[in-house]
C-alpha cells in the first residue's frame, strides 16, 4: 500500500495559484475528474501558462526533497559520516524546513533555537558550518527567492510583497533583496517585463 502523500501549507499556497490561474485561462470545468481536455479561453492573462509551469515545478522540487529527506539521504553539501552526523543532518533538515515554512512571517533567532531546542551559540555554530552563513541571513535569503517569484508572477506590487514575507518597511525589504541579487525590486520587475516582452 502506498504511503499517502503529505502536501505542506507552502505547497497548498502554490496549488491554489495554479488553480486560480487555470480558472483563470480556461473555460473547462476543471472540477471534472474525466475532463480530457482543457479549452483555452479566447483571452487568456499574459503568461498565464509560464506562471502555473513555475509553481508546478517548484511543488515537484519540493516534494523530491521531501521524498530523500524522508530516506534519510544527505544533501549534497551535508557529507553523513557517523551517526552524530546523520543526527545533526537531520536537526539541521528540520531547522531548514522550519524556515522554509514560515517564509511568509517574522521568526526570531530565539523562536529558531526554541524550535530546534538548541542554544543560541550552539546552533549558530552548527548551522554557519553547514551552509556557511548565519540562520537570519538564510532565512532572508529565503524570503528574497520568494519576492523574486512574486515578483515574476506579477499578482502584487512591491509593497504588497515587501507586507506578505513580513517587512515592517519597504526601504528595508528593498536594501535586503537588493543586497540578495544586486538589483533592487524596481530593477529587477523592470527586467523580468523586458525578458517577456524580448520572448513576443
Amino acid at each position: 500500500m502506498q504511503k499517502p502523500l503529505n502536501v505542506n501549507e507552502k505547497n497548498r499556497r502554490l496549488l491554489s495559484l495554479i488553480i486560480q490561474e487555470a480558472e483563470s485561462s480556461f473555460d473547462s470545468k476543471l472540477e471534472d475528474p474525466y475532463i480530457k481536455g482543457l479549452k483555452p479561453k479566447e483571452e487568456m492573462p499574459f503568461g498565464a501558462f509560464q506562471i502555473m509551469k513555475t509553481n508546478l515545478e517548484l511543488i515537484l522540487l519540493d516534494i523530491c526533497r521531501d521524498l530523500k529527506l524522508s530516506q534519510q539521504k544527505p544533501h549534497n553539501d551535508m557529507q553523513v559520516s557517523s551517526l552524530k552526523d546523520r543526527a545533526e543532518y537531520l536537526r539541521m533538515a528540520g531547522i531548514i524546513n522550519y524556515l522554509e515554512e514560515n517564509v511568509y512571517k517574522k521568526i526570531t533567532l530565539e523562536e529558531v533555537c526554541k524550535q530546534a531546542y538548541m542554544s543560541r551559540s550552539s546552533l549558530q555554530k552548527m548551522f554557519k558550518s553547514r551552509t556557511g552563513e548565519s540562520v537570519m541571513n538564510y532565512f532572508i535569503r529565503l524570503k528574497m527567492t520568494e519576492a523574486k517569484r512574486l515578483l515574476t508572477d506579477g499578482r502584487y506590487n512591491i509593497s504588497g510583497i515587501s507586507d506578505i514575507l513580513g517587512f515592517n518597511s519597504i526601504h528595508y525589504f528593498s536594501r535586503q533583496f537588493k543586497a540578495v541579487t544586486g538589483m533592487s525590486p524596481s530593477e529587477y520587475t523592470k527586467s523580468i517585463n523586458s525578458q517577456k516582452w524580448d520572448k513576443l
